[in-house]
């Protein structure tokens, strides 16, 4: 839906209060997700835990021109790793002669949809994951925990955002507020198996074989 598309559909009813979830609407509230939180974890915890540099950013069609990418491209940049060439489909890059797992470690992905084509495409090229490159989604949906391997993925919280929707529409209709608001709801890393962390049962399953300490 387009902003002259939405704004057609409210003028059918003025004077109802409205408040949107993810899409700025002209004169309406906003309860909006904080993507750049969620970005910021996903490098720091890609580069400084597993050490990943030459990250990729995968998108389909033109995702990349959303605020996803320019998020990325932002962060990117103010961490001096922003490589113009790794923003677009896998494939292509593999046809520009980039060779997954030397050119690029590690592909953060627009959603885990893309994310779980792009762990395919690897797979189908005889490259694994994370061995190889490293994948992360965006959404934190059944496609995340389904995965295989279960895909680390950035969580959009959207019963909370829901809530608060509706709390803002509830202070607009009693009056407590005049003017549209803004509120930002926070993002969450999950990590799992494909970013090379282990998933949390794993993980105690493993410390729970580690000899003791000597006494």
């Amino acid at each position: 839906i387009s902003q002259r598309l939405a704004k057609e559909f409210l003028a059918r009813f003025p004077g109802i209060p409205v408040v949107s979830v993810e899409f700025p609407v002209d004169g309406c509230s906003l309860v909006q997700f904080d993507t750049r939180k969620g970005f910021n974890a996903t490098l720091d915890h890609l580069i400084q835990v597993h050490g990943r540099q030459r990250i990729a950013f995968a998108v389909e069609g033109d995702q990349a021109m959303e605020e996803r990418g320019g998020v990325f491209i932002e962060m990117m940049r103010e961490r001096g790793l922003y490589n113009p060439a790794l923003v677009g489909n896998l494939l292509d890059f593999v046809e520009y002669g980039f060779v997954p797992g030397v050119d690029f470690d590690a592909i953060i992905s627009f959603s885990d949809v893309v994310a779980v084509k792009v762990i395919n495409d690897l797979r189908d090229m005889g490259y694994m994951v994370p061995q190889d490159v490293a994948v992360t989604g965006f959404n934190d949906g059944q496609e995340a925990r389904g995965g295989v391997p279960p895909l680390t993925s950035v969580r959009l919280p959207f019963r909370w955002a829901g809530q608060r929707a509706v709390d803002l529409l509830i202070d607009q209709i009693e009056g407590k507020v005049n003017s549209p608001q803004i509120e930002s709801v926070d993002t969450y890393l999950i990590t799992r198996r494909s970013c090379g962390c282990l998933e949390p049962m794993a993980e105690e399953a493993a410390a729970s074989t580690q000899p003791l300490p000597e006494t």
